[in-house]
């Protein structure tokens, strides 16, 4: 299992975020991770590492300080 901690969702911020393992037809597992609260998901991964890696990439932290 990952040690890494998955990130909030990119697209509506939701930290109900979980990783998904999906069986294979010949036995093996993909991965994805797949947000509770807008249904948004990632690519699929073939280990979990690298499916949060991938999802991590994809949030971008929040400025405190707002634009004009």
């Amino acid at each position: 299992m990952s040690e890494e901690k998955l990130k909030p969702c990119p697209f509506c911020g939701s930290y109900m975020v979980r990783i998904a393992k999906d069986k294979l037809p010949d036995g093996g597992y993909i991965y994805d991770v797949r947000c509770m609260n807008c249904g948004c998901g990632s690519p699929f991964r073939c280990t979990e590492e690298e499916v949060v890696e991938a999802w991590n990439r994809r949030y971008k932290e929040q400025d405190d300080e707002k634009t004009d």
